[in-house]
């Protein structure tokens, strides 16, 4: 995990240029793009990646992740993953993470002004 960390402040410092002065990656609107790169770097996360260098990307991550899809879908995750590790499959595979979570046509719709 220690090598992984190492290798996360290039992209996360290209990210946070491209976010300077945007609130998503295109603008001012939560799109597909955001969907698709929040679910990757949601894992940035759980391994408490210090976002304190990269402000713009950590604001952007934390919005993108506070979308009432993605929260009402932590549930969601939680019983696809009970429900995989006990359906007899065999491989114990679990559908879970952020892709899980989310679907495009919660996730498309604008978040609410707070």
């Amino acid at each position: 995990m220690a090598e992984a960390q190492k290798t996360l402040p290039k992209p996360f410092g290209v990210l946070n240029g491209a976010l300077q002065g945007h609130d998503y990656l295109l603008g001012s609107t939560f799109t597909v793009a955001d969907l698709n790169l929040a679910s990757i770097c949601s894992w940035s996360k759980p391994i408490k990646f210090d976002f304190g260098p990269f402000p713009n990307a950590g604001a952007w991550l934390d919005r993108c992740l506070s979308r009432p899809s993605y929260q009402g879908r932590q549930g969601h995750a939680r019983e696809v993953e009970t429900y995989s590790a006990g359906c007899g499959c065999g491989s114990g595979a679990r559908a879970t993470g952020p892709a899980a979570e989310l679907s495009t046509a919660e996730t498309m719709a604008p978040a609410s002004a707070p």
